[in-house]
C-alpha cells in the first residue's frame, strides 16, 4: 500500500513540477495565461494534501526518498510566494 502512494506522489510531483518549470521558464504573451497556469499549480498541489498529513506514510518516505518530501515542501513555498505577489499586485493602494 505504502509502495502504492509512493507511486501516486511521484505522479503528481511530475505535475506540479511540469507547471512550476512552465511558470519559471516560460515567455508569457498574457498574464492571464500565467495566471491560469498558476491556479492548475494550486490545484494539482493540494492533491498531495491527503499524502502529506499521513503521518505513518511521511514516515515512510522519510526512509525511503528523503529529498521528494523536501521538493514537495519548496514546491509549496513557491506557490506561497507566488500567492503573496499575486495578492500584492492586486490589492489597490490608497492613501
Amino acid at each position: 500500500m505504502m509502495n502504492e502512494r509512493y507511486q501516486e506522489i511521484i505522479e503528481l510531483k511530475k505535475q506540479t513540477d511540469a507547471l512550476l518549470t512552465q511558470l519559471s521558464e516560460g515567455k508569457y504573451k498574457d498574464a492571464d495565461i500565467l495566471l491560469n497556469n498558476y491556479v492548475h499549480l494550486q490545484e494539482a498541489f493540494a492533491k498531495f494534501k491527503p499524502y502529506m498529513s499521513d503521518d505513518d506514510f511521511i514516515i515512510w518516505v522519510i526512509e525511503k526518498d528523503k529529498p521528494i518530501l523536501s521538493e514537495i515542501f519548496m514546491t509549496g513555498r513557491a506557490i506561497m510566494c507566488m500567492h503573496n505577489f499575486y495578492m500584492t499586485m492586486s490589492t489597490k493602494k490608497t492613501k
